[in-house]
């Protein structure tokens, strides 16, 4: 009789100890599954602002072609007024319109074609303001 109450006594161990670890599994297996969940809403989300981003860059590039290829006319618009030049080497933007601040310096005195650059990329403010914005 002894012997039966010690088989029963294991068996009734092993038998809660085997529950006890399947209820755990079912728990971590849950958890498991909520966390998958929420990682797939992240990727899903982290997708959306990727795709957002590239229509951006291919406006930008198509922008940018744009200017590039009409470079010439642009040339004729650009203002001169908003910069100074301070003993040939630095030259920089006088007055603050809300866009880039522009300060060029260097040892070899600048010239039309390092202000012609200046001025022609200044084109890209408004544009990289509303890409800023958005």
């Amino acid at each position: 009789m002894k012997t039966l109450i010690k088989l029963f006594c294991i068996l009734l161990t092993a038998l809660c100890l085997i529950s006890c670890n399947e209820q755990k599994t079912d728990v971590s297996s849950n958890a498991f599954k909520l966390k998958e969940v929420e990682l797939a809403q992240i990727a899903d989300k982290i997708n959306s602002d990727f795709v957002a981003v590239r229509k951006q860059v291919e406006l930008f590039a198509s922008f940018t072609k744009m200017i590039y290829e009409n470079r010439e006319n642009l040339k004729q618009g650009l203002k001169n007024s908003k910069y100074e030049l301070y003993q040939d080497t630095v030259y920089y933007k006088t007055e603050d319109d809300g866009g880039s601040a522009v300060f060029v310096s260097g040892i070899i005195p600048v010239g039309g074609k390092i202000k012609e650059r200046v001025r022609f990329t200044e084109t890209f403010d408004f544009f990289m303001i509303s890409v800023y914005s958005a």
